[in-house]
C-alpha cells in the first residue's frame, strides 16, 4: 500500500545531533518575529495550499495577543477573494469554528473575522457587531456561574454558537447547521434555542411565579439554552439560577411501584399522578413520604379512583 504523502513546514527548530544538541535553527526569522509579536507566512502560497491557516492565524493572533505582519494580512485576503474558504470540506470550517470560539477570549477572534470579511465568508447573514460581541462576553459569564450546576457540562462553544445564530429564523439555522455536517444531537439543540427561546423568555419574566411554574418552563430545555436565556433576558435568570440550583433535581419519593401497592390499577394516569406529586414537592405542600401518600389519596379521590378503577386483589 502506497504511503500518504504529508506536507510539513518547519519554521523554527532545535537540533538534535550531538554536536549541536540544543542549538535553535531558524532559516526563516521566526524568533525576529516572536520578538516582535508578528504572524507571519512562511511564503506567499500558504494560505492558498491550506486556508484553515486563515483561521488559525487568527486564533493565534488574539490568543497571543500578536498581530498579522502587514504581507500576511494582504495574501489572507487575496485567498478570501480567490474563494477558497468555500471550497474547504465543510467539516473542515466546522472544526475551526469550534476551536475559535473554545478560546479563552473567543469574541476577540470572532471580531478580527468579520473584519477580515470572513463571517461574511461563513454566512451573508452573519452579522457581527459591538452588541453581538457584548453578547458573547454575557454568555461566557453564564456558562462559568451556571456550569458546575449540570450533571453533563453544557458545551462552551455550542453556547457562544448559539448566541451568533440567534436571529436566524430556524429553518436557515437547520440548512447552516447541516451544511457544516454539525452532530445531530447539537443541530436539535440549536433548533430548540431558536425555537423556544422567545416564548421561554417571556414566560419566565413574569412575575411572582411559584417554583413548580418555574420548573415546568424550564425542564426539556437544553444546559446551552438555559445558559443562553440567563444572559440574554436579565429578566429571567433569577427564575434560572433558582431551577438550576434548587429544583431540576428535586425527586419525590414515590414511584409508581409504591402505587401499585396502594392498590391502584397501572396505567397513563400513573404519569400524570406522579408529575402532580413532583410539583407539590416543589412548592412545598408535600414534605415527606407521608404526606406524598396522604396527596395522592386525596388526589385519586377526586379523579374518582379508590372505586371500580381501583385494582383489586
Amino acid at each position: 500500500m502506497k504511503e500518504p504523502a504529508y506536507h510539513y513546514e518547519v519554521a523554527m527548530a532545535i537540533s538534535l545531533n550531538e554536536d549541536t544538541f540544543g542549538e535553535v535553527l531558524d532559516f526563516f526569522g521566526g524568533q525576529r518575529d516572536l520578538a516582535k509579536r508578528k504572524i507571519r507566512v512562511l511564503h506567499n502560497l500558504s494560505f492558498i495550499d491550506d486556508p484553515t491557516r486563515i483561521f488559525r492565524a487568527v486564533r493565534f493572533e488574539q490568543r497571543f495577543g500578536f498581530q498579522m505582519d502587514g504581507s500576511t494580512e494582504i495574501l489572507l485576503k487575496r485567498a478570501l477573494g480567490m474563494e477558497l474558504v468555500e471550497e474547504l470540506t465543510s467539516s473542515r470550517v466546522r472544526d475551526e469554528i469550534i476551536l475559535i470560539l473554545s478560546e479563552p477570549e473567543p469574541w476577540k477572534a470572532v471580531k478580527r473575522l468579520a473584519e477580515l470579511g470572513v463571517t461574511k465568508i461563513l454566512h451573508p447573514h452573519l452579522a457581527i457587531d459591538e452588541v453581538r460581541l457584548e453578547d458573547l462576553e454575557k454568555i461566557d459569564r453564564s456558562y462559568v456561574q451556571l456550569q458546575e450546576f449540570f450533571c453533563e457540562s453544557p458545551r462552551r462553544w455550542l453556547c457562544l454558537l448559539m448566541g451568533l445564530l440567534m436571529d436566524f429564523p430556524p429553518q436557515e439555522v437547520s440548512a447552516w447547521t447541516l451544511k457544516m455536517k454539525f452532530r445531530k444531537r447539537d443541530i436539535r439543540k440549536m433548533e430548540e434555542s431558536i425555537r423556544n427561546f422567545a416564548h421561554t423568555a417571556e414566560n419566565l419574566s413574569s412575575r411572582n411565579l411559584k417554583d413548580s411554574q418555574i420548573y415546568l418552563f424550564c425542564q426539556g430545555l437544553s444546559a446551552e439554552t438555559l445558559v443562553l436565556l440567563h444572559a440574554l433576558k436579565p429578566a429571567t435568570s433569577k427564575c434560572i439560577e433558582k431551577y438550576v440550583e434548587n429544583l431540576k433535581d428535586v425527586q419525590v419519593e414515590i414511584s409508581g411501584r409504591d402505587l401499585k401497592e396502594m392498590g391502584y390499577r397501572p396505567g397513563p394516569l400513573f404519569r400524570k399522578v406522579l408529575m402532580v406529586l413532583l410539583l407539590a414537592r416543589i412548592d412545598g405542600q408535600v414534605r415527606n413520604r407521608e404526606e406524598e401518600e396522604k396527596f395522592v389519596r386525596q388526589w385519586m379521590e377526586v379523579e374518582g379512583l379508590p372505586g371500580h378503577e381501583r385494582r383489586r386483589d
